[in-house]
């Protein structure tokens, strides 16, 4: 068929408003689909940092973790293969090294915003500081990390008036001498692990100097009495197992539960040594709560078969907590001995205190 002339203007105009149509029509789904993001922020005793994909930080035994995420262009997330919501928060409380990954989808196009927490532990012993001698000292154990910092913060004050990084942790412990002697005044000690990780504070500890004689890692004065009540009991902690010289043993887990009407402070709590090792094997015990807010520690000094595992927590009328009692072990421990650490008191101003002591605890064996 032949075409007349005007025909092809018309034909002309009929594919160039074709090509209009089309170009105004939507895209496909493929096409259309944007690339998901993501962003998370932890939040710590430390404070809050928001974290780039892969990041480590360090986070100390019992403590809280605060995770919030947010993400942009994403139809579903997930936290750890638990579905979730786009945008929420999210606490956590790691035993042990933990990795977080968070994954938004939005079709076949992904996210992912991850990291890593590591667990670590440590004190402070701050005696050094308030004796009398030509140099202060401070130290403590580390576990957890191979290198440890100190920042040493008069009270009232944003500037460190002593700072020291990269202290080599050896056999559990660490220690590092002042090198200007700090006056009289209070003093908040801050221990931080490696300084690889964007979060690394593991312990801080308050200690007053020039006012007292009395070794700063005891109370200066006891608290008041108080119309709390306590309630004591054991919580099963595994069956121990095997440690040798020099190790750190978790000797048991109890739950202080205050029934009263008023807040009680808990400065320690009595513990022996009823297994086949001599009580001179435990060269310090230690302390700590389930909210990572309390830890202390001291050197073993056995009374009467006792010894002081100390503490510094609080416990609000209707509250509880949940405390590890712990034990370093020295080098004179045998091999083929047991170390069983039992918790014979609870030493706090309650007014009275329920339980059935001993609270037995693990059974160790020396290797």
């Amino acid at each position: 068929m032949q075409t007349t002339a005007l025909q092809a203007p018309i034909s002309a105009v009929l594919m160039g408003a074709a090509f209009l149509l089309a170009s105004f029509m939507p895209l496909s789904a493929a096409a259309a689909t944007k690339n998901p993001s993501c962003t998370v922020s932890v939040t710590t005793e430390e404070g809050e940092v928001t974290l780039k994909n892969k990041a480590k930080i360090l986070v100390a035994e019992g403590e809280d973790l605060e995770i919030e995420w947010s993400s942009k262009n994403g139809k579903e997330a997930e936290l750890n293969g638990e579905e979730v919501k786009l945008s929420d928060s999210e606490e956590f409380s790691p035993e042990k090294t933990t990795t977080y990954k968070l994954v938004v989808e939005n079709g076949s196009k992904k996210a992912t915003c991850e990291f890593t927490a590591y667990v670590a532990e440590g004190t402070i012993t701050t005696s050094g500081l308030t004796k009398n001698a030509n140099k202060q000292t401070l130290s403590g154990t580390a576990e957890g990390t191979k290198k440890v910092g100190v920042e040493v913060y008069k009270e009232g004050t944003k500037k460190a008036v002593f700072k020291k990084e990269n202290i080599s942790v050896k056999k559990g412990k660490w220690n590092v001498s002042l090198s200007k002697r700090l006056a009289s005044g209070e003093y908040e000690v801050r221990l931080y692990g490696d300084k690889s990780y964007e979060l690394n504070l593991i312990e801080t500890k308050e200690v007053t100097i020039g006012t007292t004689t009395k070794d700063n890692d005891d109370d200066d004065k006891a608290p008041a009495k108080s119309n709390g009540v306590l309630s004591v009991g054991m919580i099963p902690l595994g069956m121990g197992g095997s440690t040798t010289a020099g190790g750190n043993i978790a000797a048991t887990l109890i739950e202080v539960r205050n029934r009263g009407t008023e807040a009680v402070h808990i400065s320690g709590f009595g513990v022996r040594q009823s297994g086949t090792a001599s009580v001179s094997v435990v060269t310090e015990l230690s302390s700590l709560d389930n909210l990572g807010a309390s830890r202390a520690s001291a050197k073993a000094s056995f009374k009467n078969g006792v010894a002081i595992a100390p503490s510094d927590a609080t416990i609000e009328p209707g509250k509880f907590k949940l405390f590890t009692v712990k034990a370093l072990l020295g080098s004179s421990v045998q091999a083929g001995s047991t170390v069983v650490l039992d918790v014979v008191s609870v030493i706090s101003n309650a007014k009275s205190i329920a339980g059935t002591f001993p609270i037995r605890g693990n059974v160790w064996n020396i290797q």
